[in-house]
């Protein structure tokens, strides 16, 4: 039997399903619409920015390091795409702009870790406030509020998404579901 400490993990797993339990029974308590479709949607919608960068944790966490960057990195990213949208840029463009905004992000990570041999705690925290100071920068220390014309784009997406619901969740929750069974397989085969 595996242990963390004196503790057998099982029966640390065994605590967080009772937690998960005691808490959904007492939401139940407070709010009755907890359990509706509504409710639940919302909360799958709200998880999907947490929840992908939860599975590229995993990723490296199980691999036996660590990255403190990744909000902030997530924050650079979102601040690079929404300034491509209010510049006139397509939905497209902002999406690739951030995404490699994130990659370069990681490149660095990646570069400073294995090329100089620095340890992953002291080289993710460098670019966690680089990231942030760059995203602070970019935003002029606010929000970046892109017009409703530079993202009309996303709105004809969300609107044609609306009329075709696949079992009524919205795009970004499938992508998290699909990215999180391809972590689990390659986690089942790798590890």
């Amino acid at each position: 039997m595996k242990y963390i400490g004196k503790t057998p993990s099982l029966l640390i797993g065994q605590f967080a399903v009772v937690g998960l339990i005691y808490f959904i029974f007492y939401a139940m308590g407070v709010n009755e619409r907890f359990f509706e479709s509504d409710t639940l949607k919302m909360m799958l919608s709200q998880t999907v920015i947490v929840g992908v960068g939860a599975l590229g944790m995993t990723l490296i966490i199980v691999s036996g390091g660590i990255d403190l960057s990744v909000g902030s990195v997530i924050a650079l990213s979102c601040v690079a795409a929404a300034l491509v949208a209010d510049a006139g840029g397509s939905v497209l463009a902002a999406v690739a702009v951030g995404t490699m905004t994130g990659a370069a992000v990681g490149v660095l990570n990646g570069l400073l870790i294995v090329s100089l041999k620095i340890v992953p705690f002291i080289a993710t925290l460098g670019t966690l406030g680089i990231a942030r100071g760059v995203a602070k920068i970019l935003s002029k220390d606010g929000t970046v509020n892109p017009s409703f014309e530079s993202i009309k784009g996303l709105s004809e997406v969300m609107a044609y998404e609306r009329q075709t619901p696949i079992w009524d969740l919205p795009p970004g929750v499938w992508i998290m579901f699909g990215m999180g069974i391809l972590v689990a397989v390659v986690l089942h085969f790798t590890v």
